[in-house]
């Protein structure tokens, strides 16, 4: 076998303690999230944590945020959206954390989210409160 099959993101190879330690000193100088080799190497949040501070930041149930016929659908929405940007779930993952919605739905409402994001301020500085709340839990 390859000693790369052992490297970590396809960049770090070496024993789990060194790559522990090379993830903790990176974490400043990862570059997006969205870069797929990053998102593994970050320190990641659960969906729960994701979740339970959308539900907060909203005042909802965080049961009614991930039953599949929720009506909670700007909280339902912000939740995926934040959970595809801060979790290391795959889309398949969160659509079944979701209540077993498919993965085309998780991608689908990222992509409305940050187009919205891009374009409406207070939804810019609502997102980047409830980032802040959890990026303090990292």
């Amino acid at each position: 076998p390859s000693p790369l099959d052992k490297a970590t993101a396809s960049t770090l190879l070496g024993e789990p303690a060194f790559v522990e330690r090379m993830k903790a000193r990176l974490q400043e100088q990862l570059p997006e999230r969205e870069v797929p080799a990053a998102r593994k190497l970050r320190v990641s949040l659960g969906a729960d944590e994701v979740v339970q501070a959308v539900c907060t930041h909203f005042s909802v149930d965080m049961a009614y945020v991930l039953c599949k016929r929720s009506r909670s659908g700007r909280a339902r929405t912000i939740a995926m959206y934040l959970c595809r940007h801060m979790t290391r779930g795959t889309l398949e993952d969160l659509g079944g954390y979701f209540g077993g919605v498919n993965a085309q739905s998780i991608s689908n409402a990222f992509n409305r989210i940050l187009q919205e994001r891009q374009r409406d301020v207070s939804l810019d500085r609502r997102l980047r409160v409830i980032e802040s709340t959890l990026d303090a839990k990292v």
